[in-house]
């Protein structure tokens, strides 16, 4: 693969290791720890350069919408071919093809934003990780909505708002940010990525105005980012559901990765980045793969294996089939966008 170029190494390492924990989610192998909790981290960073985008090179609402959704349609719609494969067969067997086809309408109808206004949907149809794109998509176009209606108002009070009132409501109807019920007619989900896509325009839009003044402070920041990253891994172990706090920890160690002083950076430039800040440049394609290569580790392991993977076997296995996977639909996408363009 091909490295990114003016890209902030810290960011790239944070989120390399935020795509481990999600592909160890779905492998199921350590039900016990809150791997899940990654996902949320995504929705800070993905505001924070929403936020960042608006600032320097302000677009509309639509467009910036439609740019990201040209960005995730072809890996993700590969994706679902391969799961709809990898599903054909078992519905082959009693239930046939009514089944099938009823099983991936509700999965477009899902990847159509439908489940986030109301729609009851199954949990298996959630871990299918449409939801995950459809708030991104939503929750994007509604906030940079407000921001190219009015910037000033958005990130001084809207966005203070929506991240206080979010956050309020979800704690308030749930022990962990991971449910799937309902506030009022609105997906947690929708609710849960707004919120945090609002703090992190709100953290970029602090930086950016009081750049200065954050960086005279480095040392102190640098040293809350360490101990706000050592608390977030104790969040994601901890036995009882910690959730609440990683609205205090994800700020602080997201700041630290982004000043100009970060040590987190000046140490990665040093090695070149390092491999978790490779992966991280291309956790798109890594989420998207993971999907149908893990069900296949799974179908595998139950099938021919008799379930003797477990564990950090399980988890090994899991990661080494996507990391193969997620190289292969990288190139598969490359060449694709290339014929495209011919």
């Amino acid at each position: 693969m091909a490295t990114a170029s003016h890209r902030n190494p810290a960011i790239d390492w944070i989120k390399g290791w935020m795509i481990l924990c999600i592909v160890l989610v779905h492998t199921w192998a350590f039900p016990q720890y809150r791997f899940h909790l990654a996902v949320d981290v995504f929705f800070f960073i993905s505001g924070y350069y929403m936020m960042l985008s608006f600032l320097r090179k302000p677009t509309t609402a639509v467009l910036y919408t439609w740019k990201r959704i040209r960005v995730i349609a072809l890996p993700f719609f590969i994706c679902l071919l391969c799961r709809c494969c990898l599903d054909l067969g078992s519905f082959l067997s009693p239930g046939g093809m009514d089944g099938f086809v009823e099983k991936y309408a509700e999965l477009l109808y899902t990847f159509s934003f439908a489940e986030e206004f109301g729609v009851s949907i199954s949990a298996d149809q959630l871990l299918l990780g449409s939801w995950y794109f459809s708030v991104l998509i939503i929750g994007s176009f509604l906030l940079y909505g407000m921001l190219e209606f009015n910037e000033r108002l958005s990130s001084r009070i809207l966005f203070p708002l929506i991240a206080l009132f979010g956050f309020n409501a979800m704690i308030a109807h749930a022990e962990s940010f991971s449910t799937w019920s309902r506030i009022a007619t609105i997906g947690t989900p929708l609710i849960r990525g707004c919120s945090e896509m609002a703090a992190g325009a709100l953290i970029c839009s602090v930086y950016t105005e009081n750049k200065s003044a954050f960086e005279k402070h480095a040392v102190f920041i640098n040293l809350m980012g360490i101990v706000a990253g050592v608390l977030f891994i104790l969040t994601i172990f901890s036995p009882t559901i910690v959730d609440k706090y990683l609205v205090i920890t994800v700020p602080w160690f997201l700041l630290a990765a982004v000043l100009d002083n970060s040590w987190l950076s000046k140490s990665l430039d040093k090695i070149h980045g390092g491999i978790m800040s490779s992966i991280g440049q291309y956790t798109l394609y890594i989420l998207c793969a993971h999907w149908p290569a893990l069900i296949l580790v799974h179908w595998c392991n139950e099938t021919f294996l008799g379930h003797a993977l477990h564990d950090v076997g399980l988890a090994l296995v899991g990661i080494a089939v996507v990391s193969a996977a997620s190289v292969l639909l990288y190139y598969v996408c490359k060449w694709i966008r290339a014929a495209c363009n011919k």
